[in-house]
C-alpha cells in the first residue's frame, strides 16, 4: 500500500467538521434571509393598470387587474402545475398578458355564466419580464384575437403591448414550504457531516493510541500486504486491518474467524468483533490468508 493512501486513510479529515459548520450556517442564513424577505414582500398590490409603462412596471412589482375577457393563447407544462398564457382586457378594453392556472379560468367561467353583462374578475400576482417564447406564441395568436388586419401589432409588438406580464402563480420570493423544506436540506447535510467529522476524530485518534498502531503502519507499506479495496481491508504480515472502520488485531489475537451474514467475524478473548462485510470468495482469501500468517508467525517464533 503506497504511503499516500495510508495516509488518507489515517487522516483525520477536519474539513468533514468545516463543511457541516458551514452548512449548519448557511441554513441558518436562508432562515434569516427568508424571514427578512416575507416581511419585506408587498402586502398591497398596485393597480397594473396604474402603472402601466412607469417606472413601476418592472418584474417583481405585486399588482392587480380586473379583467372582463380573456383569450387564452399558450400553455406551458412545470413539474407543479399547466402555466396557461391569456390575452386579458379590463374594462377599459386595454390588454395585457397574464399567466393563471386551469382552475382560476374555471372560476372565473362560472362567475361569468351567473352574470355575462356585470363580468368582472381581479386577479392578483407578480410581474414578470416576458419570456421570448411566451412573447413569440402572443404574436401568432394576434390575427385570431384581433382580426386579419392587425399585423401591425405583431410588427410593432413592443409599442402595444406591455414589457411584462401579470403570473398569478409563480413568485420572486420562496414560498414557506420551500423555505422549510430548504433550511431543512442544508442542517441535515451540516449534522450529517459535522457527527461525520466528529466520529471520524474520535475512530482515528483512538487507532493511533492503540499501542501496536505504529507496527500497523509500518507494515502497511511493505509490498506483501493484501490490499481488499472494495471493501476497506487489508492483511498486513501480522495483522487484519480494516481501515474503514479504523481498528485492527494482530493474527495471533485471534482464536477463531468465520463467516455470517455475509460480514467476518474474529473471536478475540472468546468475544466475536465484526470485521466488516465481504463476499464468499473473499472471506475464503481473507481466512486462508490469516491462517498461513498466523501458522508462519509461530513457526518463526518457535525458531527464535
Amino acid at each position: 500500500m503506497n504511503k499516500r493512501k495510508i495516509k488518507k486513510i489515517l487522516s483525520s479529515r477536519y474539513y468533514l467538521l468545516l463543511l457541516g459548520i458551514l452548512f449548519i450556517f448557511f441554513s441558518f442564513a436562508v432562515s434569516l434571509y427568508a424571514d427578512d424577505s416575507e416581511k419585506e414582500k408587498p402586502k398591497n398590490p398596485f393597480s397594473y393598470p396604474a402603472i402601466a409603462n412607469s417606472e413601476y412596471d418592472v418584474a417583481g412589482e405585486y399588482v392587480y387587474l380586473d379583467l372582463v375577457e380573456l383569450y387564452q393563447f399558450a400553455e406551458r407544462e412545470t413539474s407543479n402545475v399547466t402555466e396557461e398564457y391569456y390575452y386579458a382586457f379590463d374594462k377599459d378594453w386595454y390588454v395585457y398578458i397574464v399567466c393563471i392556472t386551469k382552475e382560476d379560468f374555471l372560476t372565473m367561467q362560472s362567475k361569468y355564466e351567473v352574470d355575462p353583462d356585470n363580468f368582472s374578475y381581479r386577479i392578483e400576482g407578480y410581474l414578470f419580464d416576458l419570456p421570448d417564447d411566451v412573447e413569440s406564441l402572443a404574436k401568432e395568436m394576434i390575427p385570431e384575437v384581433f382580426g386579419e388586419n392587425s399585423s401591425h401589432l405583431v410588427d410593432n409588438f413592443d409599442e402595444y403591448f406591455l414589457s411584462t406580464y401579470l403570473d398569478t402563480i409563480n413568485s420572486p420570493y420562496l414560498t414557506s414550504s420551500e423555505t422549510i423544506v430548504f433550511v431543512v436540506i442544508l442542517l441535515g447535510l451540516g449534522c450529517f457531516f459535522f457527527i461525520s467529522g466528529i466520529l471520524r476524530i474520535l475512530k482515528v485518534g483512538k487507532l493511533k493510541q492503540s499501542k501496536e498502531f505504529t507496527d500497523v503502519v509500518s507494515e502497511l507499506e511493505r509490498p506483501s500486504t493484501i490490499d481488499f479495496t472494495n471493501i476497506s481491508l487489508a492483511l498486513t504480515d501480522s495483522f487484519l486491518f480494516n481501515y474503514g472502520l479504523k481498528k485492527f488485531v494482530n493474527y495471533r489475537d485471534i482464536n477463531d474467524i468465520y463467516y455470517k451474514s455475509r460480514r467476518i467475524y474474529v473471536i478475540v478473548d472468546n468475544k466475536p468483533i465484526n470485521y466488516g462485510k465481504c463476499s464468499d470468495k473473499q472471506f475464503e482469501n481473507i481466512k486462508n490468508c490469516i491462517i498461513d500468517r498466523k501458522n508462519m508467525m509461530n513457526t518463526q517464533e518457535v525458531l527464535a
